[in-house]
């Protein structure tokens, strides 16, 4: 409808659905492509050629990627979150937390503390969004298949700021660092790190407010 034509540029020899895609912060030459069930693959020359960077990660279901305002980036595993509200979709493929890279892209490794804890329903098997806020490298929010969870020691330990249990279907960041995320059915705003927690939904909307949607959505 706005005259847009688009060019495939692959790669179009590897399986797998790509669920994100990112920018270099510094280099916007540099791109990093998640692919559901083929990895992390990288390019040099904006998108003409890819490389992938580690087919021997512990776990290729890539479904989120993010770049801190320090240069590391963070790619979240695990599907079933949108398969099922619950998370816990039987056709979804699971996921084992999150990975991060120090190293511009070139290597991943697997963050101990977001091991998930069991299978299927347990916490860290689906990483849908990973959003790092822009003023404080530390400071990481993720939404898994069991709610929002916070981390302000660069993803040591993660807390869960939302009321309730239940799967954070997706979530965005602003530029202040204001995070708007979606839990159940139910929107929040969380600002101040956590501390500060508005539910923006209402159960009765009335003409203009933002109503809580079907559970299952």
């Amino acid at each position: 409808s706005v005259g847009l034509s688009w060019n495939e540029f692959g790669p179009n020899d590897l399986g797998g659905r790509t669920r994100s895609l990112i920018f270099d912060k510094d280099n916007p030459s540099i791109m990093f492509m998640g692919s559901v069930s083929g990895g992390i693959y990288k390019s040099v020359n904006g998108g003409r050629s890819w490389n992938e960077v580690n087919d021997d990660m512990s776990n290729l279901a890539i479904t989120s990627l993010e770049q801190g305002p320090d240069g590391t980036i963070y790619a979240g595993t695990g599907e079933n979150l949108y398969y099922a509200a619950s998370g816990g979709g039987s056709q979804g493929i699971l996921g084992q937390g999150i990975f991060k890279s120090t190293d511009g892209g070139n290597t991943f490794t697997q963050m101990p503390s977001t091991l998930p804890a069991g299978n299927g329903s347990g916490t860290w098997t689906s990483v849908g969004k990973i959003e790092v806020d822009p003023n404080n490298a530390q400071l990481i929010y993720a939404a898994t298949n069991n709610g929002l969870r916070l981390s302000d020691d660069g993803g040591s330990t993660w807390t869960s700021p939302l009321p309730g249990v239940g799967a954070c279907r997706d979530m965005v960041m602003t530029a202040s660092g204001a995070v708007i995320a979606k839990q159940l059915n139910r929107t929040y705003k969380v600002t101040n790190a956590g501390q500060t927690v508005v539910e923006l939904s209402t159960a009765i909307a009335g003409v203009g407010d933002l109503p809580r949607s079907d559970p299952r959505m």
